[in-house]
């Protein structure tokens, strides 16, 4: 077989693998058991929102065998096909070869990094997310930018002549609360460790505050490991192994190997869940093995002899279910019972078979344009229900619907369901 065009792949791109090496390690034995049945067409966001082929699950797969073999080029065009993939996995329950298609996407991410195709906006934010100190210099920097007034003239003038800006400043919250100095350990009783993740701690803090509340109230013994890092989603999907390898090793060695570890965002959860897809040791199946959704956690206590009473509240409430919450994490139902436990609340789903938001991890940032339409029809959805809450348990998700609701319905408040139940404590 001739040898790949060394034209396709720029050189000194700073990245450790070569292509020629990425293609040798793709999984093409996963690829093969795809026998394009076009079962997952009609699940794929990006397929119903193109009807192009390109954008569907079996294209990406036959166009990664493809590039795998050496039979295409790997150029700008076949690595937007594989870039503008939201890694949803909305494919996988209904695949009936059980192909595992989050395992391709990555495998064919990291061709494409290896390359040198990735968005410059993506390769920004994931360097952001998985170094902590470029985290927590974004989140002084962010609360500079609103606590200063510069949000405010921003919005006034630059931000009305850049949509672009304009759509990256709408995902902040209205109000982006201070750094918290979180203690190592907090309360007394059974002990759990909690995972903050990365840039969700320095922008959304509220939803760890509500873990922590509801995990002491409930008679646990809370503890915050203080040199866990990122999740390593952003680097594992977005094809940097090195990185993913070494976020999963700081974390396993951060975290204590017998005792539960708690996560809230459904994307980190997957991540954490999956580490061992990252790193094929004991030490890291161990860790995967610990991993629990805090919705799950929550639901299964006695909360008779957990002393957890909640307020009633007469209000609409319409459940979000992302996608890693749905194709990775599961524990759906857990989350439906535990908000069914505040007294008054109509609990709604939202139907949203076959669609994504459009966050997606850093896909919000690198692929706006396909983002902003897969959050609009989902918005639709929500706008059409009318809710007072939007319930979500992943923060890119909470950051991506509660921009597309902020003009549209301003009276509906995006929380984390753990925040809900938080506000409702007696």
């Amino acid at each position: 077989m001739d040898s790949p065009n060394p034209s396709l792949f720029p050189k000194n791109s700073g990245h450790r693998n070569k292509p020629a090496d990425e293609r040798a390690d793709f999984p093409l034995a996963d690829a093969d058991r795809c026998v394009k049945c076009a079962l997952c067409l009609p699940h794929c966001p990006t397929y119903r929102l193109t009807r192009n082929e390109n954008e569907s699950p079996r294209g990406r797969i036959a166009l990664m065998q493809g590039l795998a073999q050496e039979a295409l080029p790997l150029d700008e065009r076949a690595a937007s096909h594989l870039e503008q993939c939201l890694g949803c996995r909305n494919c996988e329950p209904v695949c009936p070869a059980e192909v595992p298609y989050g395992r391709l996407i990555d495998a064919g991410r990291r061709m494409v990094r290896a390359a040198g195709h990735r968005s410059r906006r993506e390769r920004w934010a994931t360097a952001v997310m998985t170094r902590p100190w470029a985290t927590r210099l974004t989140g002084g920097l962010l609360r500079l930018y609103q606590w200063s007034g510069m949000q405010w003239l921003a919005r006034h003038s630059l931000l009305r002549l850049s949509p672009g800006l304009a759509r990256l400043d709408g995902l902040l919250p209205d109000r982006i609360g201070r750094h918290r100095r979180r203690a190592a350990v907090r309360g007394e009783g059974k002990a759990v460790q909690l995972f903050l993740g990365c840039l969700a701690e320095e922008i959304d803090p509220g939803v760890s505050d509500a873990a922590i509340r509801l995990l002491e109230r409930s008679g646990h013994q809370v503890v915050i490991p203080p040199n866990q890092a990122c999740c390593s989603a952003p680097a594992q999907h977005g094809g940097d192994d090195q990185t993913a390898r070494r976020l999963s090793d700081r974390n396993v060695a951060a975290f204590d190997g017998d005792t539960p570890v708690l996560a809230t965002a459904s994307g980190c959860t997957a991540s954490l869940m999956e580490y061992d897809e990252i790193v094929s040791e004991a030490s890291h199946r161990r860790f995967a093995g610990q991993v629990v959704d805090i919705c799950d956690w929550l639901q299964r206590l006695d909360w008779g002899s957990a002393q957890l009473s909640l307020n009633p509240i007469e209000e609409r409430a319409l459940l979000h279910l992302p996608c890693s919450q749905r194709n990775v994490v599961g524990a759906t139902g857990s989350i439906a019972d535990l908000l069914a436990r505040i007294p008054g609340l109509e609990l709604l789903t939202l139907d949203s078979r076959g669609q994504c938001c459009g966050a997606a991890g850093t896909y919000l940032l690198g692929q706006a344009a396909f983002s902003e339409q897969l959050g609009q029809a989902l918005a639709d959805k929500v706008v059409a229900e009318r809710p007072r809450y939007l319930l979500t348990s992943n923060i890119g998700c909470k950051l991506q619907l509660r921009r597309q609701l902020r003009r549209r319905l301003p009276e509906c408040e995006v929380l984390h369901p753990i925040e809900l139940l938080a506000r409702q404590l007696q």
